[in-house]
């Protein structure tokens, strides 16, 4: 009876492992690091600011190719701007490969 229980726990959790995907982030910094802030305060901007100033460049990748995976490879690139302290980010690329979505954008910070 142990056994069987602990197995299909096993089972379960490896099925959650699988559907929640995998969502990865990176950034490289440029300029001068500003405090943490939430994610949800990063603005997405179609141009950068005349009085921004640049942070680093953040990417965000998510393993699914739909709209529902490019949100989530949005808000990867929106935690990791929000942890070198810039509240803005302009896209700069959108690729979809045989992996899934990338996105790259410039992070800055707006005064």
């Amino acid at each position: 009876m142990f056994a069987s229980s602990y197995r299909m726990k096993n089972y379960l959790l490896l099925l959650l492992v699988i559907l929640a995907g995998c969502v990865t982030g990176s950034h490289v910094v440029t300029g001068k690091i500003h405090p943490a802030i939430l994610p949800a305060g990063v603005i997405v901007y179609t141009e950068i600011p005349a009085n921004a100033e640049m942070i680093g460049l953040v990417i965000g990748n998510a393993e699914g190719r739909d709209q529902q995976w490019t949100d989530k490879a949005i808000a990867q690139v929106k935690v990791q701007a929000a942890q070198i302290g810039a509240n803005g980010i302009c896209m700069d690329e959108l690729k979809y490969g045989m992996s899934g979505v990338v996105v790259s954008a410039k992070a800055f910070f707006v005064r």
